[in-house]
């Protein structure tokens, strides 16, 4: 290897490193329960973009300012069930919130979901991943681990509480959660990509190439899997098979990659 091709290693390392902490924040993802009705008086949401890292219930209606600012008081005659149904309708409004990226204001209507239904894991989860989007981590985990007291199987909790305690550098943790995320379900990408990037991190480079396997496998247009695992193969002197993944990260969108190392001459 040249001293140019040496010199692109180190800086594609330091790129692997920046995909830990930003590729990992990547994959928040936004929860709900599906409902079959709103309580009279909360203005529902519309439907999030499928392409979007937030899920919500289909609705056909637009977001309007005004039904935005739409506010439901709750008395203690109301059953468990109204409830329920009130912090659901609170859940999806504070998603749009944060589609909108008006953090406090989702982080204000997750907290009246969980004043209207206290055991409602989903409102936690979406409130945790809220508070680490705005790099409050510690809270972030506290109520990753309230979803999780809550809902011991709750999948997405694990991943998105493994995903904050790498953004702490907290690495073992991370692999931990992540681990028990891809038990729980079993073809989750975003928890092997995350495991994968911790895993590089504290230098189990074995361990991290077998979780990008694992992520191209279950999702074969992974753009990220496919760039990161070819960096791991330069760090393991495998050149050949990280141009074979820089490729294959351009076939679907990212080319980036490929052109730089054909540049500097790394890949043919």
């Amino acid at each position: 290897m040249n001293k140019q091709a040496y010199m692109q290693l180190k800086i594609l390392i330091k790129v692997l490193i920046a995909l830990c902490i930003v590729t990992i924040s990547g994959t928040f993802a936004y929860a709900n329960i599906q409902t079959q009705g709103s309580p009279a008086g909360i203005v529902v949401p519309p439907e999030v973009n499928s392409n979007s890292l937030y899920s919500s219930n289909n609705r056909e209606s637009k977001l309007s300012e005004q039904g935005m600012s739409g506010f439901v008081t709750l008395d203690s005659s109301q059953t468990s069930e109204n409830n329920l149904k009130y912090a659901e309708a609170f859940n999806d409004r504070g998603i749009v919130y944060a589609e909108k990226k008006q953090f406090n204001l989702a982080i204000s209507e997750f907290n009246k979901a969980l004043e209207a239904h206290p055991a409602y894991a989903t409102a936690y989860n979406n409130r945790g991943i809220t508070y680490a989007k705005t790099r409050q981590f510690d809270y972030a985990i506290s109520d990753f681990n309230k979803a999780l007291e809550i809902r011991p199987i709750h999948a997405d909790a694990y991943k998105n509480r493994g995903t904050a305690y790498a953004e702490k550098g907290e690495f073992d943790y991370a692999i931990r959660d992540f681990s028990k995320a891809v038990i729980l379900k079993p073809e989750f990408a975003d928890a092997y990509f995350g495991r994968g990037l911790a895993n590089a991190a504290i230098g189990q480079l074995d361990y991290a190439i077998l979780d990008f396997n694992q992520v191209i496998e279950i999702a074969p247009t992974h753009t990220k899997a496919y760039v990161s695992r070819g960096i791991l193969q330069v760090r393991l002197s495998q050149t050949s098979k990280a141009c074979s993944d820089w490729e294959g990260a351009c076939k679907y969108g990212d080319c980036y990659f490929i052109k730089k190392a054909k540049k500097d001459d790394l890949c043919e």
